[in-house]
């Protein structure tokens, strides 16, 4: 192990888990290299998806709206961003988000004959990150197809992990079911005038809406343009629909639990919530065609007379969709 401290980063090389990788990929080649295929395909179509999400995040931003993708330090919340997770369960989703990310890069660049040079963990300042080092001089030899498996593969990663927090959150739901306490929606976003950042709303027109299944169906009974009679902090309001028959807010859903089992649990779900959400919407963003990118190194691969201009658009739209609404 080798310890490295360039503030305010601070670095542990480890060389063990290049051989568990390095022994993996070179034992399951085949099987690996099928897996990267698909990664390829999955990652062309994620590259499409992140530029739509950036240009509909763009469009949604000059109306007014909040953005869609933005940056996420655990327990702050940033200004002009509805995006937010609490400190410890993003500390814990960000490492293993990083171990798949690095890992999956690290297994499929062994599947095609190279050997990484070393595994690395990181801290930035107290947020975790992982990394490995590839010989850059061997993976310019490799074919095309080669290098679109390996570029790839971290985000494949990062979907995979995405899979296995789903696949744990359902029972974990079922077992905090009858141990939650619903306090109210909490408003994190506000284009309504009545309304704003902070407030918790409890009832809409006497019905209570503590749980976002009760607001489901205390909206079946309004219409658009109408005036409700809106519970806030304690407190009555009235405020209007929308022409879509919106009330124009993000909410979050409030809730404390009701005995120690219940807070335990209820940290591990939040995890594994916080873990799916943000190792889908990474293994996205690192898609975008943008140099600094996954996505970026594989447009590279797929089109060297476009993918500079193509760069230059996403990285105008990734900076107008986090910058964007403190502007507007």
């Amino acid at each position: 192990m080798e310890f490295e401290f360039n503030f305010p980063l601070i670095m542990l090389k480890f060389q063990k888990p290049v051989e568990w990788m390095y022994s993996f990929g070179t034992k399951h080649k085949k099987a690996v290299k099928r897996i990267g295929n698909v990664a390829v395909v999955l990652g062309i179509l994620g590259m499409i998806l992140a530029m739509w999400l950036m240009i509909k995040g763009a469009f949604t931003v000059i109306n007014g709206g909040p953005s869609q993708v933005g940056l996420v330090i655990p327990g702050v919340r940033l200004p002009g961003s509805q995006l937010f997770i609490p400190f410890w369960e993003g500390i814990i989703s960000i490492f293993f988000l990083a171990i798949f990310h690095e890992g999956m890069h690290g297994i499929m660049a062994a599947a095609e004959g190279i050997k990484s040079r070393y595994t690395a963990l990181l801290l930035m300042l107290v947020i975790p990150a992982a990394g490995v080092e590839l010989d850059e001089q061997k993976l310019k030899k490799k074919s095309k197809m080669a290098k679109l498996r390996i570029f790839s593969a971290g985000s494949l990663g990062n979907f995979i992990l995405a899979l296995i927090c789903l696949a744990l959150i359902f029972p974990t739901g079922k077992l905090i079911s009858g141990l939650i306490v619903y306090d109210g929606l909490l408003i994190t976003n506000s284009t309504n005038p009545a309304l704003e950042s902070g407030d918790l709303l409890t009832e809409i027109n006497g019905i209570d809406i503590s749980s976002f299944n009760n607001l489901i169906t205390a909206f079946d009974e309004l219409v658009p343009n109408s005036e409700i009679i809106i519970k806030v902090n304690e407190e009555d309001r009235v405020a209007k629909l929308n022409e879509e028959g919106k009330l124009g807010v993000y909410l979050e859903q409030q809730f404390h639990f009701t005995n120690p089992l219940g807070k335990l649990l209820g940290f591990i779900f939040r995890v594994l919530d916080i873990c799916f959400k943000i190792n889908i919407g990474v293994g996205i963003i690192n898609l975008l065609p943008l140099g600094i990118l996954d996505g970026g190194r594989m447009m590279a691969e797929i089109s060297k007379k476009w993918y500079k201009l193509i760069g230059i658009v996403s990285g105008i739209l990734l900076i107008f969709n986090i910058l964007g609404p403190i502007v507007f």
